[in-house]
This record gives C-alpha cells, structure tokens and sequence, in this order.
C-alpha cells in the first residue's frame, strides 16, 4: 500500500508539472497570465501543506510543487519586467487624427469642417460639436477674422451654459453662466476685455451670494 501511494504521488508530480503547460513549443506566453496561473497554484499548494501531515506521503509532493510554483512565479515576475523593458524601447506609435468636431456655415451659407479654427479662422458661424453624442457644445460669430456677437456654452444635455458679448475679438457686454439646473451661476460685465460694471454670483438655488462692481479692470469700494 505504502509503495502505491509513492506510486500516485509520483504521477501526480510528474502531472502536476504539466498543468499550467501548453501552447505549442516556441509560443510565447503572457508574462502577465504566467503569473497569474503561478500565484494561484501557489495558493493552491499551501493550503495543501496546511491541510497535509508532515507524515503522510503526499505532503514531499505538495512541498515539491510548492517550491515549483514559487519558482514559476519568481520567472514570471522576472519576465514581466523584461517584457515592460522591451515595450519602453519600442518606437511610439503614430498618433492618431484629430477628430473633425468642427463646422462653419460661411457668409454663402456653403458649410466647412475643421479640427480646428486656428489662429485665423473664416467668416461665418462656428459649432463645436462633442465627439460622443453630436451635441452642440460652443458656438460663435467670427466677422473679419473676430469674434462677433454672442458666444453661447451648451452642456452634454444640450441646455444652456454661458452667454458672452464679443465686439471685434474683445469681451465687450454682458456675460452670464448657468448651472445645470438652469439657475443663473454668475453674471458678469466686460470693457474691450476688462472687468466694467456690476458683478453678481448666485448660490445654487438662484439667490444672490455677493456682488462687486468694477470700473476699468479695478473693483470699486462700496462707501
């Protein structure tokens, strides 16, 4: 009986050696997966030392594949690094295009796209559309190379954000922001992009917090 036992736990090493095996000679395994499988196998055998005595035929084997596991990790763990070392040294790749998110309806109502504006963008009227969903996110007047008129903000959901006066390229007017719940956030007024005028921010219910009035770009003391 005591030699049949040898004889199972014999089989069981020489099977157990092969559990985690496979792929074809010369495939390339996940440095990653490895790992893994050996971390668990590790686990694996513990618990069966655990639950074995020091006495019984079994528990040299589970010691055997234990020390097995614990070398297939320390390998992988190795190879993991090799693996990122070589990834570091790869060349980058290409970077993708830029998505088109942007169009203009032109003073001849004929429609043009663009990554961008750029730093002279054409007459018309500009939409920032968002990647996900086609919402409208921005949209604006260029006249003569200028912002003209109202820059208008949009949520995700499509409700208004902010509204902004421009006169030739300048925050020029008033300029209002709302939450998202439709409340007025903050109202704002600028001079040829300066602060002018009375500012006012709400709290999150729409009443009044504090306000402050500037002339010239510098706030003016309250008496």
């Amino acid at each position: 009986m005591k030699h049949l036992l040898h004889g199972f736990a014999f089989l069981a090493l020489v099977l157990g050696g092969c559990e985690t095996g496979g792929g074809g000679v010369g495939a390339r395994r996940d440095p990653a997966d490895d790992y893994r499988s050996a971390t668990y196998d590790v686990e694996r055998h513990r618990r069966d030392m655990i639950n074995s005595k020091p006495d019984e035929p079994f528990h040299e084997m589970n010691q055997r594949q234990l020390n097995w596991a614990l070398e297939r990790q320390a390998k992988a763990i190795e190879e993991r690094f090799l693996d990122l070392e070589r990834k570091a040294e790869e060349p980058l790749p290409p970077p993708s295009p830029s998505p088109i998110r942007w169009m203009v309806l032109q003073p001849d109502n004929s429609l043009g796209f663009a990554v961008n504006p750029g730093n002279a963008p054409t007459d018309g009227t500009w939409t920032k559309w968002a990647e996900q969903g086609g919402r409208k996110l921005l949209q604006f007047e260029i006249l003569n190379g200028l912002k003209e008129g109202k820059e208008i903000t949009f949520y995700l959901t499509g409700k208004r954000k902010s509204e902004t006066l421009f006169r030739k390229g300048k925050r020029n007017g008033p300029s209002t922001s709302w939450r998202p719940n439709g409340n007025k956030q903050w109202e704002r007024h600028y001079r040829d992009d300066e602060k002018d005028g009375l500012w006012i921010s709400y709290n999150e219910d729409g009443t009044e917090l504090r306000h402050t009035t500037y002339k010239n770009g510098q706030e003016v003391k309250e008496e």
